[in-house]
């Protein structure tokens, strides 16, 4: 979400339409228990391999949690390189590539989001002006979850 929304800000001449699916807003979220810029000592502290065992436990019971699919399966890698997404948010950042999308947008997501409260995407379709597509369940993943329901509004035809 992050990412594509500020390209969305940058290139408007690139991006005809920008669409969120159960995305980071422009406020922490209950998912975010630290301040994001926090984060970036653990990190470093992950690669040693009391700290590293324990950050890929914890990490792994939280997405197991949030139902994340794979989550026992999770490596030191992909936690660190998870962590680094999070580490990089910047909701100033977030806030004022907000105010200067101007192409029509979509915000999805679910209200059972164990990760990312409704408030959340209610905020992002505020500051978009967006079109909301909401599930009642779904979780997190409504990538995956809701695919076609998501595929058929943004194409405006079922698959």
């Amino acid at each position: 979400g992050p990412p594509a929304m500020v390209t969305a800000s940058r290139f408007p001449q690139r991006v005809s339409r920008l669409v969120m699916l159960a995305s980071v807003g422009l406020r922490r979220h209950r998912g975010l228990f630290m301040n994001p810029k926090s984060i970036w000592p653990a990190i470093a502290l992950s690669y040693l391999p009391g700290v590293q065992a324990m950050m890929v436990r914890n990490t792994r019971a939280a997405y197991k949690r949030m139902r994340f699919p794979g989550s026992d399966k999770l490596e030191a890698a992909e936690v660190r390189h998870h962590a680094s997404i999070v580490a990089g948010i910047s909701f100033r950042q977030l806030n004022a590539a907000a105010a200067k999308v101007n192409c029509p947008s979509l915000v999805s997501y679910a209200e059972d989001d164990k990760l990312v409260e409704p408030r959340v995407g209610e905020g992002l379709a505020h500051a978009l002006n967006a079109e909301t597509l909401v599930f009642p369940e779904g979780g997190h993943n409504i990538q995956k979850t809701k695919a076609e329901n998501i595929a058929e509004a943004i194409c405006g035809t079922p698959l």
